[in-house]
């Protein structure tokens, strides 16, 4: 079952987000989380247990800006897309994906976008395990001013 992921949620997704993204610290996570959890052109995904715990998120939003690879506006994007390691392979990404499929079709999406890190090999093989294509390669470069 997947949830759409409420305030109550935050500290729980903030610890997973953690994980994802460890060069991020906690209060920037739980600032960007709880924006998330109440932009309406952003939504949280939860994928709960038998008994309520939380064991994978999928963070999206819809882009009204051109992104990358993209040939439509408005872009649905993947933010962050997280399953604890003892929970793979079971589906629960596939459907956390479905769930933002089916918001972004409602916002009047027609395409779906994200960015992998060129050496996350296991986050680039669940990407073609999920169906997206490989679009673009880029490095991002930042100069400290």
């Amino acid at each position: 079952m997947i949830i759409t992921a409420t305030q109550e949620h935050l500290v729980h997704l903030v610890r997973m987000a953690q994980i994802l993204s460890p060069r991020l610290s906690q209060s920037v996570l739980t600032v960007e989380m709880a924006e998330f959890l109440q932009n309406e052109k952003k939504r949280v995904f939860a994928a709960p247990d038998s008994e309520g715990a939380l064991i994978g998120f999928a963070q999206c939003s819809v882009r009204s800006e051109p992104v990358a690879g993209c040939a439509h506006t408005p872009v649905l994007y993947i933010d962050g897309l997280y399953v604890k390691p003892s929970e793979r392979r079971q589906g629960t990404a596939r459907r956390l994906l479905e769930a933002c499929e089916a918001w972004g079709r409602e916002q009047g999406c027609v395409e779906l976008a994200a960015v992998c890190e060129q050496d996350n090999a296991a986050g680039l093989a669940a990407a073609a395990a999920l169906g997206f294509d490989k679009t673009l390669e880029a490095v991002c470069l930042s100069k400290r001013l």
